[in-house]
């Protein structure tokens, strides 16, 4: 029940449709502005996100919710479709910043061999970039911050685009809910600014950092998100 409200929020909602043209409005406006005062010699680049940044699985969370399953059921079947659909503003915008010399790069913790069906469903969307150099996958573990250190040696990283606050920094992977909030707040500035977010409420380290990253049966996870749970007091 809980994801099928979140599902249908992604599908049907129009404010979802709106935060994705906002966050692409917002990345445009920044990288007008980085790109007026940057240095000359400098490499720009995009770097973004995947899955609920520029593409939507929200039809693979139908298909789970539809078999009373649970990932990773389906997924490599989605996966192979190459069907996703671009997000609202996602595709104008990227196109937008390779017009204006800016290099596009994708890293995403999407496994390695699913490779050509994803450059398949980004080509056929029309994505600037998708090739091998630009395309950066997951080989065993996710190492998403470690790729993003390898491209700010050579290109200065203009903005970061993702769903996942891992998507941004290292210091969000693996920590508690209590943390993630402290945390966000010192990154405060840098939201809107090098940092959009895009709204996924389907999935994400949000949920599992509430379960500390453990294995938990559906009670037990029923029991723990009722705990996160804030109401007011009578009077």
């Amino acid at each position: 029940n809980e994801l099928m409200q979140a599902v249908l929020w992604h599908q049907v909602s129009g404010e979802r449709k709106a935060l994705c043209y906002q966050a692409f409005n917002i990345a445009r406006l920044r990288l007008d502005q980085y790109l007026s005062t940057k240095d000359e010699d400098a490499k720009p680049a995009v770097v973004v996100d995947i899955d609920e940044t520029i593409v939507d699985n929200s039809p693979f969370e139908g298909k789970v919710i539809k078999k009373d399953k649970a990932y990773p059921n389906y997924w490599n079947e989605w996966v192979l479709t190459a069907s996703a659909k671009a997000l609202p503003g996602a595709l104008d915008f990227l196109n937008y910043a390779t017009s204006k010399n800016v290099e596009v790069f994708y890293i995403s913790n999407r496994k390695e061999k699913n490779r050509e069906y994803t450059k398949k469903n980004l080509v056929d969307l029309g994505f600037p970039n998708v090739d091998d150099k630009h395309l950066y996958l997951r080989k065993g573990k996710a190492v998403k911050d470690s790729l993003r250190g390898i491209l700010s040696v050579d290109y200065e990283i203009m903005l970061l685009m993702g769903d996942n606050l891992d998507d941004f920094s290292a210091v969000f992977k693996h920590q508690n809910t209590d943390n993630k909030q402290s945390l966000v707040d010192s990154f405060s500035h840098e939201f809107g600014d090098r940092f959009i977010v895009l709204p996924n409420a389907m999935y994400g380290d949000w949920e599992f950092s509430m379960y500390g990253f453990e294995s938990k049966t559906d009670e037990e996870r029923r029991k723990i998100r009722e705990g996160h749970i804030i109401d007011f007091k009578e009077l």
